[in-house]
């Protein structure tokens, strides 16, 4: 693969643009409003991780009862585990350190991934990288990360990093171990790289993933037995199907059957069915050579299928954008126009409008509630029935695009840059 350089000039634009995006987030919705609707002043996400850590620290049950100010703890014990030491610190400092921890999952991201195009690791590409990192604070998947606290983009970095490197590298596939190790949903990467026949990645993964469980289990063996025996099928405790943020189609189809519950038979249908063309467009990326936008669909694919994705689940949108860039940098003519337009119409799709929309929306309706939840609690219930729906329905709706687009265009040689 041919060597690529970004430019100083590329480089200085992308930071000058960076720059403008933050101070037009902080226009529109300042970094610090607020009863928790600033991106420096939430944390929801992690509070919930925080207190889990101490409950383990302290010998207390995870599943029990719910978190005073935090909600339940709805992840593994091995979770558990890793957020044990964010006890260690006051909740202040908590914060601090992970939003920087996150800044940095997400610079990873967007580094590597320019790397896997074939740029060289140079200054000019770090400051590009910064500058594409406060622009990404705009998209709605990376603002929910960093707003809620979430733990979206470590795993996702982890991820790509891992399944980008040389089909021969060693420990290749242990990050879908560990990451589902946290959040189940990312075992789906375990089928795609048995598909894609990658077999020693796909049984390191098994491997490490059986390992968390494991160790999990002797650590904390109450713990695991409460999890797996029965909090792990509790979905209401993260949160309500038919609520408009669960961009999946199990929230498409609560909000189209509210306030009845979605039909199953329809829901595995539709889910299993955009399994299988989202895997088929991975196989058909990998096969040409694509490994970047082969890992970018599956993590679309853990997304669509899951009864209850919140829109920061889709932090696999980050590489997408990245993805879009690119093929304008290596179009020419007429068709870097069209996908100037391409890239135009996704950014903004994936663009942070549907909390904005919400913030104002809420502001209108009363500028002093106490929360951000009961405000938004109250703009949902003006919500009618059409805008629920499509608010659960564009991600799922772009993962489909993007699917069919992979299976629609002709194979590429391995190696392209695309």
């Amino acid at each position: 693969m041919t060597v690529r350089r970004m430019s100083w000039r590329a480089a200085g634009l992308w930071l000058a643009v960076g720059v403008m995006a933050v101070l037009l987030q902080h226009w529109l919705i300042p970094l610090n409003a607020p009863n928790s609707f600033g991106l420096f002043s939430n944390g929801g996400d992690l509070m919930t991780y925080r207190f889990g850590g101490l409950r383990v620290l302290h010998g207390e049950p995870l599943y029990a009862t719910e978190i005073p100010d935090a909600g339940w703890f709805t992840y593994t014990p091995f979770a558990g585990l890793l957020f044990a030491p964010l006890g260690f610190v006051p909740l202040g400092t908590a914060k601090v350190i992970w939003f920087l921890v996150n800044l940095g999952a997400l610079f990873a991201i967007i580094w590597r991934c320019w790397r896997v195009l074939g740029f060289s690791a140079d200054g000019p590409l770090a400051v590009a990288c910064v500058g594409m990192n406060l622009v990404a604070w705009d998209i709605q998947p990376v603002h929910g990360t960093l707003w809620q606290g979430q733990v979206n983009l470590v795993l996702a970095a982890l991820i790509i990093w891992d399944l980008t490197r040389p089909a021969d590298a060693r420990w290749r596939g242990w990050s879908v171990g560990v990451a589902s190790g946290v959040k189940l949903t990312a075992i789906i990467f375990v089928p795609y790289l048995l598909i894609s026949r990658q077999w020693r990645a796909a049984v390191t993964a098994m491997v490490t993933a059986v390992g968390t469980v494991v160790l999990g289990w002797i650590v904390l063996p109450s713990d695991s037995s409460d999890y797996w025996l029965g909090a792990v099928r509790t979905t209401g405790h993260i949160g309500s199907l038919d609520h408009p943020a669960n961009a999946s189609i199990g929230g498409a189809l609560s909000n189209i059957y509210a306030p009845q519950s979605m039909p199953t038979w329809l829901w595995v249908l539709l889910a299993g069915g955009a399994a299988l063309l989202g895997m088929a467009a991975a196989r058909r990326a990998h096969g040409d050579g694509r490994e970047l936008l082969a890992v970018t669909v599956v993590g679309m694919v853990g997304c669509v299928v899951s009864p209850l994705a919140w829109g920061h689940h889709w932090v696999w949108t980050v590489p997408l954008m990245v993805l879009l860039v690119n093929q304008i940098l290596i179009a020419r003519g007429a068709q870097r126009w069209r996908w100037t337009a391409v890239t135009v119409v996704i950014a903004a799709i994936v663009s942070m409008w549907w909390y904005l929309v919400l913030y104002v929306r809420a502001m209108r309706i009363n500028p002093d509630f106490e929360s951000y939840i009961t405000a938004w609690d109250a703009v949902i219930a003006q919500m009618s029935r059409g805008e629920r729906v499509f608010d659960s329905a564009f991600f799922p709706l772009l993962f489909l695009a993007v699917a069919i687009w992979i299976l629609a265009t002709r194979s590429r040689p391995a190696g392209t840059v695309q």
